[in-house]
């Protein structure tokens, strides 16, 4: 009789030891392999810069038109705000844009095990050569798993609360 309660308190302690076991591990998982944030499909990667592990810029160049590229980020995820009625007609008249021209910046949150991520976009069209709209992506992850206020929020907050 005593050996049936050691085998079962037994049996308990592994069944408690691997439910521990996959956490801890997914959180390992994640700190080695943080998400990626959405990428353009067809995009190529012109530059890479990393200012600490999980804070990372890409620069990505490609044919598609800027408008449709945003759209991808407002579709996947991004808060996105347009520059003014550039892709009001659905997708940008390279006649009437500058070169360079900013079409819109997107910021998405993503929450992944314990931590969280806060990726930017930045898309400009109008670029005369075969990448025609390049956009800046930017990831930063959050260790301590929440994410502050961005600098757009905190100045937001204080137009609304101002007099």
């Amino acid at each position: 009789r005593r050996g049936i309660w050691f085998t079962l308190l037994g049996f308990l302690l592994v069944i408690i030891a691997f439910l521990i076991s996959i956490q801890v591990i997914a959180v390992l998982y994640a700190i080695i392999n943080p998400p990626l944030p959405p990428v353009y499909t067809g995009a190529q990667q012109l530059e890479y810069r990393s200012q600490a592990y999980g804070v990372d810029e890409w620069v990505y160049g490609t044919a598609e038109d800027a408008c449709r590229v945003s759209r991808f980020f407002a579709n996947n995820g991004g808060n996105c705000a347009f520059t003014r009625d550039v892709c009001d007609r659905g997708f940008i008249d390279p006649a009437e844009v500058l070169r360079s021209e900013n079409v819109a910046q997107c910021t998405g949150i993503v929450q992944f095990s314990i931590f969280a991520m806060r990726w930017r976009v930045s898309v400009a069209g109008g670029y005369r050569d075969r990448f025609a709209t390049r956009f800046v992506l930017t990831r930063e992850v959050f260790w301590s798993g929440e994410v502050p206020p961005s600098m757009r929020d905190i100045f937001d907050e204080i137009d609304r609360t101002s007099p």
